[in-house]
């Protein structure tokens, strides 16, 4: 089916389009006069709307099934931006925490569709194809963004952003509407059913329970790296020059990777290779942004890392999906992964601040963890193997 495979794309462009991310701060400050430490209080409430709401609205998914749960984040997004746009200091708050709300409604949902219509061998549609098409798709949107605000600004005010993203947001609920219905199968099932269904697949699969705790361990390192990258380059001569050519070239990679990400899988013919490979790659760089200070060698690390988060998206997408054998906590698993990876990316950053660690020092850190999993999956394996 042609048009589902374009609306599934269409979905994925426009679910990731924000031409306000590289200015919001700027936004804050210059049109509501938000100092920073005003500023980071914002950003703290959309973090803890995240925390607080991520597992309800996943398990609120699969009782509603995943169309309404879309057709819900995209009305919630935009009616924070529209508040942003008209709002005062007080509706900034109340926008974030909307904004928030709204992406937790994104995070399980947007894979489980996918896979529910790829599962329907009456769509003639291919997973891995498909799953590595569509975040392919994020990362350019995510350029196509970075071009976006720098033309707009070039040519009209800063509130412009907000308003070609409130339009973005418009046409995405439009897109999500005409998505054909999945039928649900935890209609039936009450909140409590829907999460012991979960923690009993986790500990009766020992598969999906590797493959969460590797998506969580990936996620949480990926995450990290990508918040504390603004401080490094404060300290490197790219800051003033190339930050923004960095992010852009950084993002194309990103997309490079998910795409090619079923050509990959096709040449390693296994995950679990593809997966060390990926852990020894981001170990590399890791390491390396805490040592160069040569700008080209950040733009090779920080390119390569953003390969790595490419292809490792659809991967854990296709393996995580693959492995669970009911529909009824398909939502409820992805929203336990995202909270995992944001309770530990945050756990971290917050022990970086508080022992008031140099940015090289963090991604020294982070490349110690890195080879600490590597290693872990190694022994895991030799042990594993021994059992059986």
């Amino acid at each position: 089916m042609k048009r589902l495979k374009w609306l599934i794309y269409l979905l994925s462009f426009f679910m990731t389009i924000n031409f306000t991310t590289p200015v919001f701060a700027s936004f804050c400050q210059l049109e509501h006069g938000l100092n920073s430490a005003q500023i980071t209080s914002l950003f703290a409430v959309y973090s803890l709307s995240v925390f607080l709401l991520e597992i309800p609205t996943g398990v609120l998914g699969d009782k509603i099934g995943e169309n309404n749960s879309l057709i819900i984040g995209a009305a919630l997004t935009a009616i924070a931006m529209f508040l942003f746009i008209n709002g005062t200091t007080v509706l900034l708050y109340i926008g974030e925490f909307i904004l928030g709300v709204g992406s937790t409604f994104f995070s399980g949902p947007f894979d489980s569709i996918i896979y529910k219509y790829c599962k329907d061998t009456k769509n003639n549609l291919d997973f891995d194809d498909i799953v590595s098409k569509s975040y392919s798709l994020q990362w350019i949107a995510l350029c196509f963004s970075f071009l976006g605000c720098f033309v707009i600004l070039k040519n009209g005010e800063l509130a412009y952003v907000f308003w070609f993203t409130f339009i973005a947001n418009i046409i995405l609920l439009f897109i999500v509407s005409l998505l054909p219905r999945i039928r649900t199968d935890g209609i039936n099932n009450n909140v409590n059913d829907i999460v012991k269904k979960y923690f009993f697949e986790i500990v009766s699969n020992r598969q999906l329970l590797i493959i969460c705790l590797l998506n969580i361990c990936f996620s949480i390192v990926l995450v990290t790296g990508y918040q504390i990258l603004q401080t490094y380059l404060l300290n490197s001569s790219i800051a003033e020059k190339y930050n923004g050519l960095l992010y852009f070239i950084a993002a194309i990679f990103a997309s490079s990777g998910a795409y090619f990400f079923k050509k990959l899988k096709r040449i390693f013919k296994s995950e679990k290779i593809l997966i060390s490979i990926c852990l020894i790659l981001l170990s590399f760089c890791m390491f390396g942004l805490g040592i160069t200070s040569a700008v080209l060698l950040i733009f090779i690390f920080v390119c390569v890392y953003r390969l790595v988060w490419g292809i490792t998206s659809p991967m854990f997408s296709s393996l995580v999906n693959q492995n669970i054998n009911d529909d009824s906590f398909r939502n409820t698993a992805f929203s336990i992964i995202s909270l995992g990876c944001n309770f530990g990316s945050s756990a971290l950053l917050f022990l970086f601040s508080i022992i008031n660690m140099r940015a090289k020092l963090e991604y020294i850190t982070l490349g110690i963890l890195c080879t600490v999993l590597f290693v872990g999956c190694i022994v895991f394996k030799q042990i594993y193997n021994t059992k059986a």
